[in-house]
């Protein structure tokens, strides 16, 4: 599991893909699975 706080700003799917360094396919199969928790 990755945990990690960012003050960055936009569409979730480009700032995890760029913290993760995965492909937005990836970041968004990730976020369909449920296993991305954003809290704020």
């Amino acid at each position: 599991m990755n945990n990690f706080i960012t003050t960055a700003s936009g569409r979730i799917d480009k700032i995890l893909a760029t913290e993760l360094d995965v492909s937005r396919n990836q970041v968004e199969k990730l976020i369909k699975d449920g296993l991305v928790l954003c809290q704020y």
